[in-house]
């Protein structure tokens, strides 16, 4: 079908990128030219601490916080570092405490898109302390457990101690090319809406699993109802709005991404029936009314660990391709590629997988810089999906369950937000002549090969710990040859595994799949 040709090319050209840069040794030099001489203000290893048994994110009920203390011996430089940035983003009240008001919540979810028209009944999965927000203390959330996710992930912590140097914060904001022109976010005001969200994740990720498959329910239905209104009018034509080529393939990346998350979920949901009821039963009682679909999907655990693990590394390969291309930071994709040598483990019937912590901690530092990058949503939900306890302390054996559903989230927040933002953008400025979208801006590095200096800086910690990593397992990502082997070996087996996860997976549609 046509648009599933679109979906091979739109691989092969960034393919074709990809052995482009593994033949060009200019393209393969390293993008930074500086070494920074600013001493690390705290002496970060940049090494994972990993403690079994210590994935309890909330330290107020650790029996002896001085052995919490000890667990994390960069715990100490977090909390300094956190507590600085609270107070530059104005997050705490004249008591030392962290307030989110209802607005705050109320913005999240509206980011989330989960609030419904006034004549609507709100969505009956929420949970009650989300369908009528009141003001609440997160104070423990965010002096507490943000310090112990950055002392767990020392390349988190090294990211936020960035912020610092020289107020590089104060240079943050979202919005146009003139600072001043509105509307635009302070840091403050973005600082507050991560804040939020993580709090409003949590209350999501809590939900049983029948409940997280009616969110997945009301995204899909959200979307199809929101391009059909696009499509017949409803919305300005995608001609008359001008895109840069970085957002074009932006929103590229996110129709492809969110239909392989959506296979994640389809493949977790008959997981869960392989661990709880006969995996050959239809729908569960929460989805009455769906329609039965046609799928070639397995119906035993093994095989299912292996399609989740696959679908894995096909996501990992998309984000590989566009650190080689639009997202061009090539030190990151090299821990991606250790990331991509190194995935398999298994994934068992009651959702949890023995995960190397290692494997586990270099995800979550790979993802981060992958979004470090200016972008063009103003919710600060791709941070949410990784500082949030759950995700953060929550430990590896959950990790590929919960990153399923997070993703999943905001994913389909973003293409919602899109689609809602061309809509404004359209009715704003006469066919033709409309600004290009907002998104985040920062300070620029004074040499024009640094284009964005915390990416860049930030690339060479992962690309070392991805090294490290894959070393310890006998493989070896540090090299020129890698790109080789991502071209001629990892690229076109991985579109392989993709076309046979299509064939399994039920569809809407040619180019749409659906929510088992």
């Amino acid at each position: 079908s046509l648009p599933m040709l679109h979906f091979c090319l739109g691989w092969l050209s960034i393919l074709a990128g990809s052995a482009r840069f593994a033949r060009n040794p200019e393209l393969r030099a390293s993008s930074l030219k500086r070494e920074r001489g600013r001493p690390l203000v705290c002496n970060v290893g940049l090494r994972p601490v990993v403690r079994p048994g210590q994935w309890d994110f909330n330290v107020q009920k650790a029996d002896n916080a001085a052995a919490v203390h000890a667990a994390l011996p960069e715990l100490s430089c977090a909390q300094r570092v956190v507590d600085e940035l609270l107070t530059a983003a104005e997050l705490l009240n004249s008591r030392g405490q962290c307030v989110l008001r209802p607005a705050d919540i109320l913005t999240a979810l509206d980011d989330m898109h989960l609030l419904t028209e006034s004549t609507a009944p709100p969505p009956d999965f929420l949970p009650e302390n989300l369908l009528e927000p009141r003001s609440v203390d997160v104070t423990a959330l965010v002096r507490d457990s943000l310090p112990r996710a950055l002392a767990t992930h020392p390349i988190f912590l090294r990211m936020a101690e960035e912020l610092l140097d020289e107020q590089f914060y104060a240079s943050v904001y979202f919005g146009g090319e003139l600072r001043e022109a509105a509307p635009s976010l302070s840091f403050t005001q973005l600082a507050r809406r991560l804040v939020a969200s993580i709090f409003v994740f949590e209350q999501l990720v809590a939900m049983p699993h029948h409940r997280r498959r009616s969110l997945a329910a009301y995204y899909e239905a959200k979307l199809v109802a929101a391009r059909a209104a696009a499509a017949s009018g409803g919305a300005a034509a995608p001609a008359a709005l001008v895109r840069s080529v970085r957002d074009t393939l932006m929103g590229g990346f996110l129709d492809l991404k969110g239909e392989s998350v959506l296979a994640s979920i389809n493949a977790f949901e008959m997981l869960h029936r392989c661990g709880t009821a006969d995996p050959h039963a239809g729908p569960p009682a929460a989805a009455e009314g769906v329609s039965p679909c046609a799928h070639r999907l397995p119906r035993d655990a093994p095989s299912l660990s292996r399609l989740l693990n696959a679908i894995m590394g096909v996501n990992i390969l998309e984000a590989v391709l566009s650190n080689l291309s639009f997202a061009f930071w090539p030190d990151n994709a090299r821990a991606g590629m250790a990331l991509l040598a190194l995935n398999g483990a298994p994934i068992r019937p009651d959702l949890g997988q023995e995960l190397d912590a290692g494997w586990w901690s270099l995800y979550l530092a790979w993802n981060a810089n992958f979004i470090w990058p200016s972008h063009y949503m103003k919710d600060m939900m791709c941070f949410t999906m990784l500082l949030m306890p759950t995700i953060a302390l929550g430990g590896p054996r959950s990790f590929a369950y919960n990153r399923a559903h997070t993703l999943f989230w905001v994913v389909r927040s973003a293409q919602l937000s899109r689609l809602r933002d061309d809509r404004v953008r359209a009715d704003a400025e006469p066919a033709g002549a409309s600004p290009p979208p907002p998104c985040f801006h920062c300070r620029g590095a004074p040499l024009p090969n640094d284009r964005q200096p915390l990416t860049t800086r930030m690339a060479r910690l992962t690309r070392a710990a991805g090294e490290r990593l894959a070393s310890a397992a006998g493989e070896d990502v540090s090299g020129a040859a890698v790109w080789w082997r991502l071209a001629t070996q990892h690229a076109p087996a991985q579109l392989r595994v993709a076309w046979d996860i299509y064939e399994r997976m039920p569809k809407a549609s040619p180019s749409k799949l659906r929510l088992l």
